[in-house]
């Protein structure tokens, strides 16, 4: 284990899986506690485990960064278990399927712009 993070309350969002969890799992291995906030809880629980299995600290919360609510519920929950947030990867975003513009719906355009773009400004709104 490395100590670069060593006593530090480290947050990634869609921490579950593939680079986000990568993430999490550096963060534990330099020595700290992660929060996997992630819209699939029960994948969020599964990454968690396998950290503190390894030997890392993590815990998983529920959080669709495109809800205001779960955001400030997700950074809420942090500062009052931990008392302070001190580093945060906002690694949550979706692709959207790839298509002429004019065939985009505006409900595939609307949730991409807000998990993409509103989601990182409601995450980095309530960590600061």
């Amino acid at each position: 284990m490395y100590i670069y993070f060593k006593n530090k309350i480290a947050l990634v969002t869609d921490g579950a899986q593939g680079m986000g969890l990568d993430t999490a799992k550096a963060f534990a291995n330099h020595g700290a506690t992660v929060i996997i906030a992630d819209y699939n809880e029960k994948q969020a629980q599964l990454a968690a485990t396998e950290i503190n299995n390894l030997g890392g600290k993590a815990i998983a919360i529920p959080c669709d960064v495109s809800k205001e609510s779960d955001v400030k519920n997700t950074i809420d929950q942090i500062i009052n278990q931990f008392g302070r947030l001190d580093a945060a990867f906002n690694n949550a975003g979706v692709q959207s399927p790839a298509t002429n513009i004019a065939d985009l719906t505006t409900e595939e355009y609307d949730r991409t712009l807000n998990i993409n773009l509103k989601g990182v400004w409601l995450c980095m709104k309530y960590e600061i």
